[in-house]
């Protein structure tokens, strides 16, 4: 007991107190729509005294096309006003990139299928070796169809027209001096699918590239559904993988984290997100074009050749 009080008054004061507490996380979770942390976004941390290659620095700009993909899908799901009390989703806990810039050097049969790289590289972070451990695999449709399918993201508005994918003879090797040459990689043929990989067979190949996303989200439980529907909806995104646990509501609380008094759930995805190389590919450096199999341009600048014929 505290010194003067007795043990009823301290459990009143205590009462008071934890009401109080829990009136401010309401304030808060009434003015915000999402609980996510940058940190968990992994941004770049630049040093202005390193000099960064022109592929790291697309890694860059092209793991933040697909984040934005990804939360610009979960805003979709909540909707422009609603609040973390409101939302079906409610928070963001976890949320990896991997297999990035990532194409397959192990042999491939006649039949042109091969398998995707799951190591997780390319993405300048650690990341799981696989998705969620258990649940089933690819629930939700497959990416939409047509030239007007997709969520509309920076990345389409911004992305040029793309040229024809020639694939080469060997895997990239760009060098450290400017007088590499750069050789591009062999590449699947447009469409080659590997059932081995996954359940919708889909591989990086000559006409799209496929990046994983693992994320864990904190859900409205008897909205998991509607969820899963959503965020594959009008999307070249499909559920490859999920799995559903008991959140530590108590716990969370604890931390400041208010979800309303709806039941919640941990939801954890795997995202197969498909990326077509006309929307982007024009704006690769060479580098990245021939490490993915694409023909790298000449250069039309003598500032932006380095010394050589190519960028």
């Amino acid at each position: 007991t505290v010194k003067g009080l007795t043990a009823d008054e301290v459990k009143m004061v205590r009462a008071e107190l934890s009401e109080r507490r829990t009136g401010l996380y309401l304030r808060e979770a009434e003015k915000a729509g999402l609980y996510v942390d940058l940190p968990l976004l992994s941004p770049p941390e630049y040093n202005e005294r390193q000099v960064y290659s022109l592929m790291e620095l697309f890694r860059w700009q092209w793991r933040f096309w697909v984040v934005e993909e990804v939360l610009d899908a979960i805003r979709a799901v909540n909707g422009t006003q609603a609040t973390v009390i409101t939302a079906p989703i409610k928070r963001v806990l976890n949320l990896q990139v991997r297999d990035l810039m990532s194409i397959d050097d192990s042999p491939r049969s006649s039949s042109g299928s091969g398998r995707s790289n799951s190591s997780g590289g390319g993405n300048g972070q650690s990341s799981p070796s696989r998705g969620p451990a258990s649940g089933p695999s690819g629930l939700a449709s497959g990416p939409a169809s047509g030239p007007t399918a997709g969520g509309g993201s920076a990345k389409r508005s911004a992305a040029g027209g793309g040229g024809a994918n020639a694939p080469g003879g060997g895997r990239a090797r760009p060098g450290t001096n400017n007088n590499d040459e750069l050789v591009v990689a062999s590449v699947p043929p447009a469409g080659s699918v590997d059932f081995n990989v996954s359940l919708t067979g889909r591989i990086s190949n000559a006409l799209y590239d496929i990046v994983l996303v693992d994320i864990s989200l904190v859900v409205e439980t008897s909205k998991i559904l509607e969820i899963l529907e959503l965020l594959a909806s009008d999307r070249f995104t499909t559920i490859r993988d999920l799995s559903i646990s008991k959140v530590d509501v108590y716990g969370d609380l604890k931390e400041g984290f208010l979800y309303g008094n709806a039941p919640v759930s941990n939801l954890d995805l795997t995202l197969e997100t498909v990326w077509l190389r006309s929307w982007i590919q024009d704006m690769m450096p060479n580098s990245v074009r021939a490490s993915l199999g694409i023909q790298p341009v000449k250069t039309e600048s003598p500032s932006d050749d380095q010394g050589d014929d190519y960028s």
